[in-house]
């Protein structure tokens, strides 16, 4: 028994040798050329671990970072200083 209205799917190309049809002589002479691909590509640094690059983006960055490791460095010494008195 079939089911009624129902058609067995079929396939959309007549010829499926789809390598002979894409290199035949009518298809490359329309296709245009392929791009070069970039052979170099920079690897995209992350700013917020590389500082030479965050200040690249961010000039005040290497001051803001200098002023950190200054307020740091005078925390420590007051904390050291409280521990020995």
């Amino acid at each position: 028994e079939e089911k009624s209205g129902y058609r067995l799917p079929r396939a959309k190309m007549a010829n499926a040798d789809l390598g002979r049809i894409i290199n035949s002589d009518e298809i490359q002479s329309v296709l245009r050329a392929a791009e070069p691909k970039d052979s170099f590509r920079p690897r995209r640094k992350n700013p917020l671990t590389n500082l030479g690059f965050m200040v690249k983006l961010n000039p005040y960055a290497l001051s803001a970072r200098r002023q950190a490791i200054k307020a740091t460095e005078k925390k420590n010494t007051i904390d050291k200083k409280a521990a020995y008195a």
